[in-house]
């Protein structure tokens, strides 16, 4: 077989855990309800029941509760791409209580602990090199 046939797979950094719930999008100061279809530790993507009109690189912010008591993941972010009715969202700011269930969400969700820490390494040394 021809390796030229296929192109190598690019590896994620992050991995994505699908995740199937519903979730709120602020885009343009406008709340539109979304379902989240999965979601890193850099990034998230969700459905679009209807068809907004989004911009590549407009700024976002997400919110998936994850339990009643107000449990809940709360990410800045901006669009980095549109298509099939489904946004791409990288996270550009997220609180101190949001990455810690966000982490936990991805800890519950991954088989191998050093996978875990191997993301969160990469996570700070992409956050180290890309100063806002």
């Amino acid at each position: 077989m021809d390796t030229n046939t296929f192109p190598a797979r690019k590896k994620r950094l992050f991995t994505r855990i699908a995740f199937d719930t519903d979730a709120v999008l602020d885009l343009s100061s406008v709340r539109h309800e979304c379902k989240l279809v999965d979601i890193s530790l850099k990034g998230a993507l969700v459905e679009r029941p209807l068809p907004w009109h989004v911009s590549i690189g407009e700024p976002c912010r997400l919110l998936v509760k994850l339990a009643e008591d107000g449990t809940a993941i709360n990410m800045a972010g901006e669009v980095v791409h549109v298509e099939a009715g489904r946004l791409g969202i990288h996270c550009t700011e997220i609180d101190l209580e949001s990455i810690t269930n966000l982490r936990r969400l991805v800890e519950l969700n991954l088989a191998d602990e050093a996978e875990l820490h191997r993301e969160i390494a990469a996570m700070v040394h992409l956050d180290n090199t890309n100063p806002r």
